[in-house]
């Protein structure tokens, strides 16, 4: 199992996701029952009317809500302790429904799909479940998160932000850097044709420069910028 009994986590977990439960509650609960908690909630729940606080009334209503968010309770638990927020792993939860836990152990690289979860997040999530480095879906998902980094002024930007399109060269180059050196050259380059022919990016050739360089567009990003484009040129058209 992907699952570790951890106290932040269960917490973590009671106070935002279960009904009647605060914080004071919920500690009492941990005191006495501690990394079994869970197990209580889930084979023994009676037990939680020893805990003072909690009346018939409240106990029926905690575990009606329990039943309810118990598919949640994976996916918070395991990504909660990795810093990710209560509410975007709720979200992850919202939107993968049944997969999530497939994902989170076998595919967490299409975590980065989710605003708030970095390629670097997803790699250490893949190397805690020894999933190989060189699968295409880390060399990808570091390619765009280059992309987002020059947006957004990431690390490998020293923090600068507006860059909307990276040259080709600098792109494979930082991918590796991201990729920890673990994976050659000609693997990153294979994979960049792919998201290239998936339209995942968009390579365009800078016309005003002299050796033809090639720069890097993500594709919602072109996307703006090719329909920027149109409006100006519609613009001056019927000028």
């Amino acid at each position: 199992t992907i699952v570790e009994k951890n106290e932040r986590a269960i917490k973590d977990f009671l106070v935002h996701s279960i009904d009647g439960l605060g914080p004071k509650t919920t500690d009492a609960i941990f005191l006495k029952f501690g990394l079994n908690t869970l197990d209580v909630f889930e084979n023994s729940p009676e037990k939680l009317l020893t805990i003072k606080g909690i009346s018939q009334k409240k106990y029926e209503k905690i575990v009606i809500s329990y039943q309810q968010e118990r598919g949640a309770r994976d996916v918070i638990m395991t990504l909660v302790p990795l810093g990710i927020s209560h509410k975007i792993a709720t979200k992850i939860y919202s939107k993968l429904r049944d997969e999530s836990t497939d994902i989170i152990a076998n595919h967490p690289f299409r975590l980065c799909r989710f605003k708030g979860i970095s390629f670097n997040l997803a790699d250490s999530i893949s190397e805690k479940n020894r999933l190989n480095p060189q699968d295409p879906e880390r060399i990808s998902a570091a390619l765009i998160d280059v992309l987002y980094q020059a947006e957004y002024g990431g690390e490998l930007f020293r923090f600068a932000t507006g860059h909307l399109c990276v040259q080709y060269n600098e792109w494979i180059q930082k991918a590796y850097l991201l990729l920890k050196y673990t994976v050659n050259i000609n693997t990153i380059e294979q994979c960049s044709l792919t998201l290239k022919q998936k339209q995942e990016v968009y390579a365009v050739s800078n016309p005003y420069t002299k050796d033809g360089a090639i720069y890097v567009f993500r594709k919602e990003v072109h996307e703006v910028e090719v329909s920027i484009a149109e409006s100006i040129a519609s613009i001056v058209t019927s000028n």
